[in-house]
């Protein structure tokens, strides 16, 4: 039996034991249904991840402790022992096939970015559905079908050294995680923020957060990552270079979430009516129109 704890988009805790250990279900006098015993708590993993994002960076089985490196785009490519050994290592190809394995396979099942590998089938996991490394697709269509951008509805990302779709959704997001050019000065690079429907506010709301202010991330902007709660009006901002946010554009973040969601235009007045609806911002104020006389 294998049992998963997830939080939100990602898995906390793996564990698992014999068939034969399992509870049964019971029914109460009272109409309750329960079990006649706890179930057991036997080879627990923990997953430990960089701040807000779907980065793994640590392992943790019992006592042990196993760090884990992650290239640019947020693909494991190591791990190592508390005594520094390396214990785990993987090189990809261009559709996230593990290549100069070196260790069990299993050991570190995350791909690419939001992808847990399936061991019984070889697929990836990829949140909303799955992904088959050996064709570079996916195996069913996007569940929004035409609205992830991607006229095939089977596709993965347009490019694979860029781009990472952590919720097997969109065609074409972006996820900086731990990419080089991230902010690395005094402060946070990665914070949430509820979206306002306003990218300058949105931005005030990320430097407030990260405890840093705007000349303090000269030649950086504010990435809206693709993961927009409905819900809570939550979305993950990266503060990346300007230059680097450039390259990958046009690309569609939580701000295009957004506006999809509403029907609104991001940064219009309506959009930031829609935020105050929500409770996530303050009441925007209208812009009056300036008048000129014609003498």
């Amino acid at each position: 039996m294998y049992r998963y704890l997830w939080d939100g988009d990602i898995i906390l805790h793996k564990r698992d034991y014999a068939e034969a250990n399992r509870p049964n279900t019971v029914v109460t006098e009272a109409g309750e249904v329960t079990l006649d015993r706890p179930e057991p708590v036997e080879n627990l993993i923990t997953w430990v991840y960089d701040s807000d994002s779907y980065v793994p960076t640590a392992k943790i089985v019992g006592d042990r402790h196993y760090s884990i490196i992650s290239d640019y785009i947020g693909r494991p490519v190591q791990a190592y022992d508390d005594n520094g050994n390396i214990v785990w290592q993987a090189d990809y190809d261009i559709y996230g096939n593990l290549h100069n394995l070196h260790g069990s396979r299993q050991f570190i099942p995350f791909r690419q970015l939001g992808q847990y590998e399936d061991e019984e089938t070889g697929l990836y996991y990829n949140r909303f559905r799955y992904y088959d490394p050996k064709i570079g697709n996916y195996i069913s269509q996007d569940p929004i079908r035409l609205a992830g951008n991607n006229p095939t509805l089977y596709g993965y990302v347009g490019d694979l050294n860029k781009w990472a779709d952590v919720f097997g959704l969109d065609f074409k997001t972006v996820d900086f995680s731990g990419h080089p050019d991230l902010y690395q000065g005094p402060g946070k690079n990665t914070v949430k923020i509820k979206l306002t429907g306003d990218r300058s506010s949105d931005f005030t709301r990320a430097y407030k957060e990260a405890g840093i202010t705007k000349a303090d991330a000269t030649g950086y902007t504010w990435h809206h990552v693709a993961d927009f709660d409905p819900k809570t009006g939550e979305s993950t901002m990266q503060l990346i270079k300007t230059s680097t946010h450039e390259a990958n554009l046009p690309h569609k973040g939580s701000a295009g979430q957004f506006a999809d969601y509403f029907g609104v235009q991001y940064d219009s007045f309506e959009a930031k009516m829609k935020s105050f609806e929500q409770g996530w911002r303050k009441e925007p104020k209208r812009q009056a129109k300036k008048i000129t006389c014609k003498k």
